[in-house]
């Protein structure tokens, strides 16, 4: 989905700042009996997707796109960045965010 969102979904004075708590339960919730295959994998970064833009609305779209890509994310590389462990996988997301 490539979309472009107007300014009022980026503009910082109508957002709350970063609620990172909020934004860990929901990765949590994403992450909660997932295995570690690559198939597992992939779909808890879905999953993560789903979960973090539910949470923090639409201006979070880009936190998941590498710089391969064409994003400016230098900290999630896809499905390989979801972790061994719930607690890697968390503080890689909200690194990205």
């Amino acid at each position: 989905m490539d979309f472009r969102l107007p300014w009022t979904e980026y503009d910082p004075r109508r957002r709350t700042p970063l609620d990172l708590e909020g934004a860990r339960k929901a990765i949590a919730r994403a992450l909660w009996r997932r295995g570690r295959t690559g198939a597992a994998r992939e779909r808890a970064e879905r999953e993560l997707h789903f979960q973090v833009w539910s949470e923090l609305g639409a201006w979070s779209e880009g936190w998941h796109d590498p710089i391969g890509e064409g994003g400016t994310n230098r900290v999630w590389e896809g499905a390989a960045s979801v972790g061994d462990s719930d607690e890697v996988t968390i503080s890689r997301v909200l690194r990205a965010l």
